[in-house]
């Protein structure tokens, strides 16, 4: 169950994942927002929004890894909010075109991106663009612990543990399957 009492499995069903490019524009003609800015001109989100941007982006990062693809650019310069609450990734498998790395599996380039889910998560949820640096995500993780519920900060230790966790795991976490 969601925090506003639905099934998070629903969402997935209603997903439609579109690759919009950064010169596109919204209906109103003004620039889609940037989530580097959403993130640096806000407050930390409501536990309501995280999740919603959570399923979102793990919907699309499900339907690359289940096409045997891996997204590669998941960061914060890389995800649009569109309107209140439309996630958009941009970018998606440019990595491929642009730096080809043939010497690295798919799996580890899939499971690269999971990380990357996770640390774009704990900027989100501390609304600071370091956050999930290296030398802040421990107390960043004390942060989202203490402020947010059991089920975001295990779904976050999943996307940053090894083993390498798989986006089906990620998503059963959060579906409650």
């Amino acid at each position: 169950q969601g925090v506003d009492g639905q099934s998070r499995g629903s969402f997935f069903r209603g997903v439609v994942v579109r690759n919009q490019g950064v010169g596109r524009r919204t209906a109103s003609g003004l620039p889609h927002p940037h989530s580097h800015r959403y993130v640096t001109q806000r407050m930390p989100l409501t536990e309501d929004a995280i999740w919603s941007h959570t399923l979102q982006i793990l919907a699309a990062v499900h339907a690359a890894h289940l096409a045997g693809l891996a997204v590669r650019t998941i960061d914060l310069d890389h995800v649009l909010l569109v309107g209140k609450e439309s996630i958009r990734l941009t970018a998606a498998g440019i990595a491929d075109i642009v730096r080809p790395d043939s010497s690295r599996a798919i799996s580890q380039l899939q499971h690269e991106d999971l990380l990357s889910v996770g640390r774009l998560l704990i900027n989100l949820c501390c609304g600071s663009s370091t956050a999930a640096s290296s030398q802040a995500v421990t107390k960043s993780m004390s942060y989202v612990s203490a402020t947010y519920s059991a089920e975001l900060n295990q779904l976050l230790m999943l996307l940053l543990s090894s083993p390498h966790p798989t986006v089906h795991e990620a998503v059963s976490l959060v579906s409650g399957l």
